[in-house]
């Protein structure tokens, strides 16, 4: 296993970035990118954008972007050491009872609250993020602290790795890993952006500052790789969607319904992946909330965008899963497609 990247990944992890309040992530990237980059700048919303040179005596300027937030609760009332809350971002709420949180910037310890079993008797669904509280025993909260799930960074065999936040720092951490390689003809433009659970607000300033000539949305993509529940809805869902499995490679994301990814951009992401033999899927999203890729593809005049994901079980729950063999085959697949982009290769 890479021992680097696993180390990488367990830091990112374990640090505490709720959306809105990325600033320890934020700490996290900059020490390890700061040697490799010029032109850094925080922007007024929080998210990094940098510079690394590119080899070509006329690169093309092309942006990866990356987010750095989790999803999370702000506490809105605190009495006699439970905690009111409203949630941030989508939550499972089977994966939240009596999961353990830390609050605030001194990370108090709390346990979200969870009607025991032979007292909920006749309770036919699960409590949204809003009706949860946060026991923190003899502890307190301000109003305006987040509240993040706490994770144990864990090896699984060979291949696995287990920890929280996965969704957003397993992306960070293979884009960290491309701005430590060598140069590419390309001038990469690196974007750790914030707020991706309440909008992508951040990727749409980041485009804005930046004004690529293409980008890259690295995210989670969900698999779907587990057995059936059985039942026929659950069937009919599993045949509409592509199967990602995890360990299957880099998931190009032909669809973000209502974005789709740039038609070129994607085929010669594809045709790249074959030609130097990187395993790689192709997925398809039907999407509720806005994305990275939405916002950014429609900046300005508009930015030729492919989201590439990466296999992850579990996301946005305490205990995601990831290959560590994913991020690797995508931190390739990115080094090559920084390697042979061209201006002809976007035209339509």
């Amino acid at each position: 296993m890479n021992e680097t990247l696993q180390t990488r990944l367990k830091s990112l992890s374990e640090a505490v970035g709720v959306s809105g309040d990325e600033s320890e992530v934020r700490k996290l990237i900059l020490e390890q990118i700061k040697d490799q980059v010029s032109s850094v700048i925080i922007d007024a919303m929080g998210s990094i954008t940098a510079r690394k040179a590119g080899t070509s005596p006329t690169p093309l300027r092309l942006m990866i972007a990356a987010h750095m937030d989790e999803i999370g609760f702000m506490i809105t009332g605190c009495d006699s050491g439970i905690a009111q809350v409203m949630g941030i971002g989508d939550h499972d709420a089977r994966f939240s009872a009596a999961k353990r949180v830390s609050v605030g910037s001194g990370k108090t310890p709390g346990v979200l609250l969870w009607a025991p079993i032979h007292k909920s008797y006749g309770q036919k669904s699960l409590p949204e993020p809003d009706d949860m509280t946060i026991d923190l025993g003899a502890g307190s909260a301000a109003v305006g602290d987040r509240a993040a799930y706490q994770g144990q960074f864990a090896v699984m065999g060979e291949h696995t790795l287990r920890g929280k936040a996965l969704e957003s720092r397993a992306p960070c951490a293979v884009l960290i890993d491309l701005l430590l390689g060598d140069a590419l003809p390309v001038d990469l433009l690196p974007a750790f952006t914030v707020q991706h659970h309440i909008g992508a607000r951040g990727a749409r300033t980041a485009a804005y500052r930046l004004r690529p000539d293409a980008a890259i949305v690295l995210r989670a993509v969900e698999c779907n790789d587990l057995p059936p529940e059985g039942d026929r809805d659950s069937s009919e869902r599993a045949a509409r969607f592509p199967l990602i499995r995890l360990g299957g490679g880099p998931a190009l994301v032909a669809s973000e319904a209502p974005y789709v990814t740039h038609r070129n951009l994607f085929r010669l992401t594809r045709e790249l992946a074959q030609q130097a033999g990187i395993p790689y899927q192709i997925d398809a999203l039907n999407l509720s909330h806005r994305t990275e890729g939405e916002v950014i593809s429609a900046t300005a005049a508009g930015i030729p965008t492919i989201t590439i994901g990466i296999p992850v079980r579990y996301s946005s729950s305490p205990n995601g899963l990831v290959d560590v063999r994913d991020l690797e085959h995508t931190a390739a697949l990115l080094r090559v497609l920084g390697a042979r982009l061209t201006a002809e290769s976007l035209q339509e």
